[in-house]
């Protein structure tokens, strides 16, 4: 049976995946960072890859996304491992739809999946709670990248 504090590490570090596709999804840059260290590492692989470091950095990534796309990140299969008493290790896919922003109405026409990736995360404690420290996000299917029809 699993201690009482590995399940409150695991829900702290699974709450963590959510605020980050929650920020995300609304646009709201507190929310979004929340979830990472002041001195968190994002290292995005693939098409262009980039290593965000700091909060900062993060913060004008997050900035420059485009405008004009409504995403909805659909979290699958949240693993959080628990390596230590401040210490985790995270691993989930998201699904990304999306749609035209426009005028903001709501619903939007949906144009379909954007693309599913991979995070994996290293989780610590710190003075502040639980934070993402590193958060590693590769595409694994991209509508950009799949062959003409």
């Amino acid at each position: 049976m699993r201690s009482e504090d590995e399940l409150l590490i695991e829900a702290a570090c699974r709450k963590l995946m959510t605020r980050y596709c929650v920020g995300l999804d609304t646009r709201d840059a507190d929310l979004f960072l929340s979830v990472f260290s002041a001195d968190a590492i994002w290292e995005l692989v693939n098409d262009t890859p980039r290593t965000l470091a700091g909060q900062d950095a993060i913060r004008s990534y997050f900035e420059s996304r485009q405008k004009k796309v409504f995403n909805l990140h659909l979290l699958q299969n949240p693993l959080v491992t628990v390596t230590g008493p401040t210490e985790a290790e995270g691993y989930c896919i998201a699904l990304i739809v999306d749609g035209p922003w426009g005028d903001g109405a709501l619903p939007v026409p949906l144009r379909g999946t954007e693309m599913v990736t991979e995070y994996r995360d290293r989780f610590e404690l710190r003075p502040e709670g639980w934070r993402i420290v590193r958060r590693t996000m590769r595409k694994l299917i991209d509508k950009k990248s799949a062959p003409p029809a």
